[in-house]
């Protein structure tokens, strides 16, 4: 993974690999998009930001990271998919990443 990823970067990526490891398609085994080290510290960084993310910033983050869209959240919400928009960006500016692109904690 690179330094110069956004929040919002890591967060697909990691969408990416829960989908691709929930999927249990053996073809697609040799593909490695995280390694276990980086998926851990990702979580870690998304756990020790939960409790500063309000309820829709962790609805919406776990719906993305399911893999649901914009629109489908804002359905399981009761918030328009604009409003579900900027608190998932939201949300995710607030978690930090330092640790993943190697860098010292804000």
């Amino acid at each position: 993974m690179t330094k110069d990823m956004s929040n919002k970067d890591i967060i697909t990526l990691y969408a990416m690999h829960v989908r691709w490891v929930s999927s249990g398609i053996d073809s697609l085994k040799p593909i490695t998009l995280l390694s276990d080290k980086e998926v851990a510290l990702i979580e870690e960084a998304i756990k020790a930001s939960a409790c500063s993310l309000s309820p829709l910033q962790r609805a919406a983050l776990q719906g993305r990271i399911g893999g649901l869209t914009n629109e489908q959240i804002a359905k399981a919400t009761g918030y328009s998919a604009a409003y579900v928009c900027q608190a998932l960006n939201s949300g995710m500016n607030k978690i930090d990443f330092s640790s993943i692109r190697g860098e010292k904690s804000k």
